[in-house]
Formats: structure tokens, C-alpha cells, sequence
């Protein structure tokens, strides 16, 4: 009997890649598609109201990737039975030929399967780099310190590889995720907002006991891009969250002891990165670096959204 797979995207303001994504799926087969919209003001919502074959989920407000993917694993896992989640932005989709992967490989043994997503052009899409805990090996650890991300994330010629190759944890982007997994182990933090909460929630379950793989040969394609000056995102208020969030993956991954030290250590080389920005967006860009790791250490994600977009644009 075939399993039942269950897509989740979640989308905001991007019509013409959610059409993509949608048609793809149905082209390719998946038995039930739920879109979670972040309250789009771009004719997102009304042309969703008008397909058949999926569920609509309408936030209030934006709640961010994170809040989207949480609220829809919950919506799926509650109403639609699935054997499998397949978790995705509505800028990203499976290519040709990559349901009908996923269904016919072995997969007892994993909980979880990270795709092997690149941009349109072919290139490999950075931020959907399959992870290894930097601390959870020795060789990790020193791959990490010599070679810095390319330490800890998959390299290129795994994407060649055939077979499912182990790792520690996998993006949103064409996550096939085991819906035991998620009802024995729980949900992501959908407080985080954006970036690293894909990293923090399959990390946690790697450290759970659960197995999580690579499969280079299903792929995917995420059709994105985010502006970044010398390694700082803009706009300037992406990087709270991406500071506090991977501040929060490095607890997570190093431990209670090593953390502290490897905080001071990114948080250095964080605020290097503004000799790169214009001087008047420097003092923006550090107030929200400190606010960031401050946060971090105090654990908070309660920090209203429209306050950090405030910070990062001061009148």
C-alpha cells in the first residue's frame, strides 16, 4: 500500500512562484497538497480560493516561515493522516521525477530526507546545504575550524553521490519528514519567524535518535534570493533573526559549556561584517546585533515582529 504524502507549503506574496509550485505538485502526484498563506496582499489568497485538490490555511499575519511551517504540520498531522509530511516555500518545488523517487527508494531506516535543492541556473542553492554538527565529531570540529562553513555543511561532490548519504540536518526546502517522527517528537518553534528554524528542529531530532539523510538524486529547485552585502542580509532587520536563531542552533549543537565561547567568537566576527555598510547603517546594524545575542542568551522569542522591522528602518 502506498503511503500517503502530504505537502505543506507555505507562502507569502509570491503568486507566480506559488502557481509553479502548486501545478508541480499536482503534475507529480503528491495525495494532498496544504497551503499555509502569511496573510499575502498580492492576490495570493483569492486565486488559492479558487483551486480544488488542496487545503487553504489563512494566517491572520505573517508569522514568518517558521509560524507557517508549524501551523501547517499541525493542520496536516491533525486532519489529513499523512505517513509523510513534505515541507517547502512557495518559491521552491520538487523537479521532474522527484516524487516518484522519494516513493519507490528505501526508506525504512530514515526519519527524515533532505532533498538536493539548487537555484534555477543548476548551482547549488547555499542556504539549503545539507549539515553536519561542527561538535558532534572531532573531525567535524577541525574541518569546521580549517575550512570554516564548507567544514560543516555537505560538499559539492556529494550532490553526485547516488544512495542516501547520513547528516545531521536538512532545510525546509524539500524536507520529507516521517509523520511519526513529528507526532512522537513534536513540532519547530514557530516563534523563531525566519532562518535556522529548519536547522534547530532537524538537529534536535537528529540528537533525539531520529536518522536523517541526503538524497542527491531527488532534487529541487528554489527559485529565491536574498541580498547580502559582505555577509550582511538586507534588509537590515533579517539579521536579528538570523543572529538570535543561529545563536540558538549553536546551544543546541555545541552544548551548554562550549557555547559561550563559540557566541563570542561569532559575535566578533558578526560585527565585522559592518565595516561593509554605509556608516549610517552600521550603528543600525550593530544595535540589532547585540539585541540579537542578547536575546539569545535570555532564550526570548517573544520580540514583536514589527518592532525589529522598526529597528531596522529608523526614521
Amino acid at each position: 500500500m502506498q503511503e500517503k504524502l502530504v505537502a505543506v507549503v507555505v507562502s507569502f506574496n509570491r503568486l507566480e512562484q506559488l502557481k509553479k509550485t502548486v501545478s508541480e505538485l499536482k503534475d507529480q502526484g503528491v495525495d494532498h497538497i496544504l497551503v499555509v498563506d502569511n496573510a499575502s496582499t498580492d492576490g495570493s489568497i483569492e486565486w488559492l480560493e479558487t483551486q480544488t485538490e488542496l487545503t487553504l490555511a489563512l494566517m491572520e499575519e505573517n508569522r514568518g516561515g517558521a509560524g507557517g511551517f508549524e501551523f501547517g504540520m499541525r493542520m496536516a498531522m491533525r486532519d489529513l493522516s499523512p505517513d509523510w509530511l513534505l515541507l517547502m516555500d512557495e518559491d521552491a518545488r520538487p523537479k521532474p521525477g522527484a516524487i516518484a523517487f522519494f516513493r519507490a527508494m528505501q526508506k525504512t531506516n530514515l526519519d527524515l530526507i533532505g532533498a538536493a535543492v539548487t537555484y534555477p541556473s543548476g548551482e547549488i542553492c547555499e542556504m539549503n546545504r545539507p549539515v553536519y554538527n561542527p561538535f558532534g565529531s572531532f573531525s567535524a570540529f577541525f574541518g569546521t575550524m580549517f575550512k570554516g562553513r564548507r567544514g560543516f555543511h555537505s560538499p559539492d561532490e556529494d550532490y553526485q553521490s547516488k544512495g542516501t548519504l547520513p547528516v545531521d540536518g536538512v532545510s525546509f526546502v524539500g524536507l520529507f519528514i516521517r509523520a511519526k517522527a513529528v507526532a512522537e517528537d513534536g513540532y519547530p518553534d514557530g516563534r523563531l519567524f525566519i532562518y535556522g528554524d529548519d536547522t534547530l528542529y532537524t538537529l534536535g531530532l537528529n540528537k533525539k535518535g531520529r536518522s536523517v539523510g541526503f538524497a542527491p538524486e531527488i532534487g529541487f529547485e528554489h527559485d529565491c534570493g536574498t541580498i547580502a552585502s559582505a555577509g550582511v542580509f538586507m534588509p537590515l532587520w533579517k539579521n536579528y533573526y538570523r543572529f538570535r536563531n543561529l545563536s540558538f542552533v549553536y546551544r543546541l549543537a555545541a552544548g551548554p559549556i562550549l557555547f559561550w565561547p563559540v557566541l563570542a567568537l561569532m559575535s566578533v566576527r558578526w560585527s565585522m561584517w559592518s565595516r561593509s555598510l554605509p556608516h549610517d547603517q552600521r550603528y543600525v546594524y550593530r544595535k540589532i546585533r547585540r539585541l540579537a545575542i542578547s536575546d539569545a542568551v535570555r532564550k526570548n522569542t517573544s520580540r514583536d515582529h514589527d518592532e525589529i522591522v522598526l529597528l531596522g528602518n529608523p526614521k
